[in-house]
């Protein structure tokens, strides 16, 4: 792990205990920044503090940005200083800054993100009047996901259903269904005729058409996936 040092003026009086939240995050293999969000989440009072950021390796912080809580926010020699612009505790929650960090993910992993105070034998976060307050860290994670793989099954064969059919010209329709092999693959039919002016066909639903007789004589009716290529004749 590498430990990363930093100063912030953050501080909570003794009348109660402040949560600080490390954001997490899951984010695609090949994504090359992330940002994640630190978040005081119970505040009684803050003022001033001081604690470190530990990230796993793969991860680098490569900026601090200001949050919502503090009023001031600056980097000094990779420290961070916050503090109220007024000089009084602030008991708003919200973020206290953003980690921006580079990321190690040529492949799946989880890291590691904690926070803790930087000299536990030291009054690490204090009010206005220097009273100790505790701190509960609540620590994130940065997780890189394998991008899902699209597994697409393709049409091995189509087969109509009637194998004929025999129309009255000028009469009732008939009905045409397919059957798409194998039974979870992907396909996108189409249906034509080879002879509009004796018989026509159009799409009725997912798997079936209409033929339509027109005049006495005969007509292939060629269902097809677009996908694959695959056909079958009527």
């Amino acid at each position: 792990m590498s430990m990363l040092v930093m100063c912030l003026f953050v501080g909570v009086s003794a009348a109660g205990a402040a949560t600080v939240t490390v954001e997490s995050k899951e984010i695609p293999v090949g994504t090359e920044t992330v940002s994640v969000d630190v978040t005081l989440t119970a505040n009684p009072g803050i003022y001033g503090g001081s604690f470190e950021v530990i990230a796993d390796s793969g991860l680098t912080l490569t900026g601090i940005t200001k949050g919502t809580v503090f009023g001031y926010c600056r980097e000094n020699n990779g420290k961070i200083l916050f503090y109220d612009l007024d000089g009084v505790n602030v008991t708003e929650t919200g973020v206290l800054f953003t980690l921006n960090f580079t990321v190690d993910s040529t492949k799946a992993a989880t890291y590691n993100i904690e926070l803790q105070l930087s000299d536990k034998k030291a009054a690490n976060l204090y009010d206005e009047d220097q009273n100790n307050v505790d701190v509960t860290f609540t620590a994130g994670t940065i997780t890189v996901e394998e991008e899902p793989v699209e597994v697409v099954v393709a049409v091995t064969d189509i087969t109509l259903s009637p194998s004929t059919l025999t129309l009255q010209a000028g009469g009732e329709t008939g009905k045409l269904t397919a059957t798409v092999s194998p039974s979870d693959a992907s396909y996108t039919l189409k249906w034509t005729s080879d002879n509009e002016s004796v018989a026509s066909v159009k799409r009725s639903g997912a798997i079936s058409a209409t033929v339509t007789p027109k005049s006495e004589g005969t007509a292939n009716i060629t269902v097809t996936d677009t996908d694959s290529g695959k056909r079958s004749e009527e």
